[in-house]
């Protein structure tokens, strides 16, 4: 069985939602794409899958990968408090405007974290993750556009604690022609840049492979200053 999940609303604005990355399986997980911006906020909420109690360490960086700040919280079974990006991570790290979190259950009980954005202003937006190629240092992401009142960009974000990466990112308009290649470009850890479709190519739209040294999470966002708000996520299996 496969469950899909939705979220509307009838108010002006835009909505978007992603899943975090597992690090370890089911008690560590990576979240990127984190923002506030004026509009723009965001956050995650972090749901306990288990039976028990999960001590929880959370440790937020900037875009650059620096440690802003770290809380630790316990979450009752079944439970899936909220956290956002401003409280936790913009005031903290001096108006940091973006970056990342790592969710870590200390004591191994499972754990499941989706990001969500939204803003005041009319339009739309989603999100999706990137799909992997050759397992995750490569990913492929479609339906990149800009045309104006549509416009969209993706975060190559490295969960690695550690190490830097580099990455070579292909372009290619919505035939298949490759249309521009930025290569090594350089991520470090825990840092999660961000690539808007056209500052790198003049078409209208198309789509991306990101080839990395290392692991990596994409994210694309997909924004319409002209539809209603909508965010759509997958849920997860047991």
């Amino acid at each position: 069985m496969n469950i899909i999940a939705s979220q509307a609303s009838e108010s002006n604005g835009k909505l978007g939602f992603w899943n975090g990355i597992y690090l370890n399986e089911k008690t560590e997980v990576f979240a990127s794409g984190l923002i506030f911006g004026g509009q723009w906020r965001s956050g995650f909420k972090v749901a306990n899958l288990g039976t028990s109690d999960a001590i929880v360490d959370i440790y937020f960086y900037n875009s650059a990968g620096t440690q802003i700040n770290y809380i630790q919280r316990t979450i009752p079974a079944k439970a899936s408090p909220y956290y956002d990006w401003y409280t936790y991570g913009y005031l903290p790290g001096g108006s940091a405007t973006d970056g990342t979190a790592r969710i870590n259950s200390s004591n191994g009980v499972p754990i499941n974290v989706v990001i969500s954005q939204a803003s005041e202003n009319n339009g739309a937006l989603d999100f999706y993750q990137g799909a992997e190629i050759n397992g995750n240092q490569t990913a492929g992401l479609i339906y990149l556009k800009y045309n104006g009142v549509e416009r969209s960009g993706f975060k190559i974000a490295n969960p690695s604690q550690t190490s830097s990466i580099t990455a070579t990112i292909k372009f290619y308009n919505a035939t298949g022609v490759l249309v521009n290649t930025i290569t090594n470009t350089p991520i470090a850890a825990r840092a999660s840049p961000y690539f808007a479709w056209n500052s790198y190519t003049s078409e209208p739209e198309g789509s991306v492979t990101i080839d990395a040294s290392g692991r990596i999470s994409a994210v694309v966002s997909i924004a319409s200053d002209t539809e209603a708000k909508l965010g759509i996520f997958k849920g997860i299996k047991q």
